[in-house]
């Protein structure tokens, strides 16, 4: 194995720490927050689908991460400049999109238009962040570092999010101690529950700049940005530089099938999200509270396994970890469909099978870091995340779309003796087309590092 420069080990103990800075403050501005802010103005099906893909459309725009990094040859402070300019848009959403500021058309207008905007220039930090990262360990350790710093993520995302849904939780019930009407208090107070937290937020990311203002650039020999400004679409091109054994056809063979994976794990993701976002809320009527309280369940447990899913990888490769990983996250919606009025409580099992995910969120990236060649590994980044973002946001505007037709509509499975609505068809769908995303994870080929 080889072993990590001073300048790496540097380097990798700032991007933990920046990774545990920003989960926390990019928990208490959550999408659940906005979510529900939105269903606080009375969005719909629809709307909501834009609040949850127009950032993800939005979002092919970062293609052009890679040559603004060719032309400045400065990968760090991009990085920095983009993620200051996310924050500073993020900064101002609560406050112009509060009700009674615009009329309410004008509030979820603001509200779409600001969220796409604020992850647009994290997208494109985001792009030169994991080509930076890709730089800061040896690919035969590059798992537990990631592992590492997905443990930190999530326990940052836990802190974030519990301190969230407590504040907004606290805030419904300040009407008891303040003596103010409820319904008063409600109007005109109520969205500060939400704003309050996403403020507090924005400060928390701005501090988790400062550990990769501080980290090593490293842009050296196998910086992406100095190698090759006019990256090549050879075969023997885009392999030179991976950190596995395949062949270069090999290499793009299992980069494209990497790229179809992800994209359709992203539609049919999407697909349901208006759905599983509406469901525990307006049927099962759970509080965000419950919601948060799942959430960090689950991110307990990602946390735990975070470590050894690094080393796992690190030993055994990636693709029968992410294939046992997509299998179990896609029976996540089977307990929204096993969930009712009744009995809402299956819910919970969502959450605990989408534990799971850490292979995922560990085991992709770190896949796409092996096989990116280092000289065009901006562009693959930048192309792998354009590529899903946009197909969840198709999937996403598509859900939105098919779930408000539906509406009042029941479905007959007669083989299975099923009568289902609107949410239970797309739920049902959700879990095997989530299902069947693994059998283009079979198409890629690799080497584990030795």
């Amino acid at each position: 194995m080889k072993p990590a420069t001073t300048e790496q080990n540097q380097a990798q103990r700032l991007a933990c720490w920046n990774g545990l800075l920003w989960a926390m403050g990019d928990g208490l501005v959550s999408t659940t927050l906005v979510v529900y802010l939105a269903l606080e103005y009375g969005a719909k099906g629809i709307a909501i689908s834009l609040i949850l893909a127009a950032p993800k459309v939005v979002g092919v725009l970062r293609l052009a991460t890679p040559a603004f990094l060719a032309r400045l040859q400065n990968r760090k402070s991009f990085c920095l400049a983009c993620f200051l300019l996310s924050s500073l848009v993020l900064w101002q959403l609560p406050f112009l999109s509060a009700p009674g500021f615009l009329p309410p058309r004008g509030s979820l207008a603001v509200l779409i238009g600001l969220w796409s905007l604020y992850h647009l220039f994290e997208y494109m930090a985001v792009v030169a962040l994991w080509s930076w990262l890709g730089d800061m360990a040896p690919g035969d350790r590059r798992g537990q570092f990631l592992g590492r710093r997905e443990k930190l993520l999530t326990a940052g995302g836990i802190v974030g999010s519990l301190a969230s849904g407590i504040f907004a939780a606290a805030w419904k019930f300040s009407p008891h101690w303040t003596g103010i009407d409820a319904a008063s208090w409600e109007t005109e107070f109520g969205w500060l529950a939400f704003a309050l937290p996403a403020g507090a937020g924005v400060g928390v990311m701005l501090l988790a700049l400062l550990p990769l203002l501080k980290a090593p650039a490293l842009e050296g020999a196998t910086s992406p940005i100095l190698k090759d400004k006019q990256p090549s679409s050879s075969a023997g091109s885009l392999a030179a530089g991976t950190t596995t054994n395949v062949s270069p056809a090999g290499v793009r063979s299992s980069l494209f099938w990497l790229l179809a994976y992800s994209a359709w794990f992203a539609l049919v993701n999407g697909v349901t999200q208006s759905a599983q976002s509406i469901y525990p809320k307006r049927v099962l009527l759970f509080s965000l509270f419950w919601i948060i309280a799942f959430t960090t369940c689950m991110r307990v447990g990602q946390m735990a396994l975070a470590p050894a899913v690094g080393r796992w990888i690190d030993r055994h490769g990636h693709r029968g970890l992410l294939i046992v990983s997509q299998l179990i996250v896609a029976l996540g919606p089977c307990f929204y469909l096993l969930a009712t009025p009744e009995q809402p409580w299956w819910i919970a099992g969502a959450w605990l099978v989408w534990i799971a995910y850490v292979g995922l969120n560990i085991g992709l990236p770190s896949l796409l870091l092996k096989l990116a060649p280092a000289r065009n590994r901006a562009l693959w980044i930048a192309g792998y995340f354009a590529v899903s973002g946009l197909m969840y946001g198709i999937g996403t505007l598509s859900g939105g779309v098919l779930f408000d037709r539906l509406q009042d509509r029941t479905f007959t499975l007669a083989a299975a003796g099923l009568t289902l609505d609107r949410f239970g068809l797309l739920f049902l769908a959700g879990a095997v087309l989530r299902a069947s995303g693994a059998v283009w994870l079979l198409g890629i080929k690799e080497q584990p590092s030795p």
